[in-house]
């Protein structure tokens, strides 16, 4: 430590450095961890925690901590044993359910029934893992196919687990003789599955259940997904945390990887439904004016000078937002919180409509998300907000009436399949009477 820093700051109050308790446990850390260096500086639960690295592993850390004060100052040392504050929430924000053997379902070609709505299966048989959506057991065939490494597999080799997220479900499933677990998202609104292994670290769920997102990308209830390459420099990455916006359009994930050493910044907006440009770095520090500044890695290495990026974010505290001069008129009436989630979730509906795939699951979600919009954003129908409950109600008309023609059409589909295996039935009997007929009779112009 150097000498400026033991004497105390300029205006007489004590440094986060001057207590006697920190630098006894500081020489204490250098004398028994002689290659011990700082990781990082986080605050947590109204404490300021210094995490040191101490060996070679992730685990091998050593963690100092102060009390902080109201206002957010450095307060008193209080011991190195901060190891429990340094935490992580939990990586994914659901829970995994393991399809036991109670959801196998028995035939030619068996599968595993996921979930309640016994609308999706899977097998890892025939040398392929198989992802179906009808219960056919008679044929081998899905909506997706990809080869495992051991062809000759029985049913109960496989572990398969699976989490419903909305109309989003998350296939985890490791094939019999394989080390590493295979991750698919099944999106019921579209019957289409993609493969994304990047939300095996980490996974969560984004704001108003228009998708998720994990370190490798985000992926959306509308079918777009998206990666981004920067997250392959994260060595086993871990979601570190979530700030939103006061004004309810953005919301920042953190993630970090495990050893510390690099994070994973990616700004999701509500209403855009897309991430930006992700950040990555060392380390970052965000303001209460919501000012940014990233510690970006060093081109030629250590080095004594370090290069900060500063952005302006509208990741402000509640505090800093509190203190802005209130607006007038019927924006500021209505709150930009709540204008956020209802043109967000309209501009979901006008996506929708123009990417959508005409089946019936998506035309009932359609008529289900305007009528959820209408009855729960009243400010829809006021003039100075131009009215949009009109066009609403006029989409979620269409969509019921679309809906109903599906339903009629699958109706009448229904009747004359009926009607032709009806008609094939009588067809038969009819020939096998003729035939047993013919047999009974001599052919014509014989005679005995």
């Amino acid at each position: 430590m150097r000498d400026a820093e033991a004497e105390g700051a300029p205006d007489g109050t004590p440094t986060l450095l001057e207590d006697d308790g920190f630098r006894r446990e500081f020489s204490s850390l250098h004398r028994y961890f002689r290659d011990a260096r700082l990781l990082r500086l986080r605050r947590v639960n109204g404490k300021l925690i210094a995490v040191f690295r101490t060996g070679e592993n992730a685990e091998d850390i050593r963690v100092l901590r102060w009390a902080l004060g109201a206002d957010g100052s450095a307060g008193a040392f209080l011991d190195a044993q901060g190891e429990r504050d340094h935490a992580f929430p939990p990586s994914h924000d659901f829970e995994w359910t393991v399809a036991g053997r109670e959801a196998h379902v028995p035939g030619r070609h068996p599968h595993i029934a996921i979930g309640k709505g016994g609308g999706l299966f899977v097998d890892t048989l025939g040398g392929t893992l198989t992802v179906k959506v009808t219960d056919d057991t008679e044929s081998p065939d899905g909506i997706y196919e990809e080869p495992v490494e051991e062809p000759l597999q029985s049913l109960a080799d496989a572990d398969v687990e699976y989490a419903e997220v909305g109309p989003l479900v998350l296939l985890r499933v490791r094939p019999y003789k394989e080390t590493a677990w295979r991750h698919l998202v099944f999106n019921s609104l579209l019957s289409t599955v993609q493969r994304l292994d990047s939300i095996g670290p980490a996974c969560h769920r984004l704001p108003e259940d228009q998708g998720i997102i994990f370190p490798g990308g985000y992926y959306l209830t509308t079918g777009t997904a998206k990666t981004f390459d920067t997250a392959e420099e994260l060595a086993e990455p871990v979601f570190e945390g979530a700030v939103r916006s006061p004004n309810g359009e953005d919301v920042l994930y953190v993630f970090r990887s495990r050893d510390g050493v690099r994070s994973l910044l990616l700004p999701y907006n509500l209403i855009r439904q897309e991430v930006a440009t992700p950040l990555t770095g060392r380390g970052h520090a965000l303001l209460d004016d919501g000012t940014l500044v990233l510690l970006r890695d060093s081109p030629d290495g250590p080095a004594r000078v370090h290069p900060l990026q500063r952005w302006q974010t509208p990741y402000v505290s509640d505090t800093y937002a509190a203190s802005r001069p209130a607006g007038t008129g019927p924006l500021a009436r209505t709150g930009n919180a709540d204008l956020v989630r209802g043109i967000s979730d309209c501009l979901a509906l006008a996506h929708g409509v123009r990417d959508m795939t005409p089946t019936t699951a998506v035309y009932g979600q359609l008529a289900a998300d305007c009528g959820r919009a209408q009855d729960r954003y009243h400010w829809l129908s006021d003039p100075e907000l131009g009215s949009l409950a009109e066009p609403l109600g006029e989409l979620r008309a269409t969509a019921q009436q679309v809906l109903a023609e599906f339903t009629a059409v699958q109706e009448l589909t229904r009747r004359a399949a009926d009607a032709l295996e009806e008609t094939s039935t009588r067809i038969t009997a009819l020939v096998r009477r003729v035939r047993g007929r013919c047999r009974g009779r001599p052919p014509r112009g014989w005679s005995g």
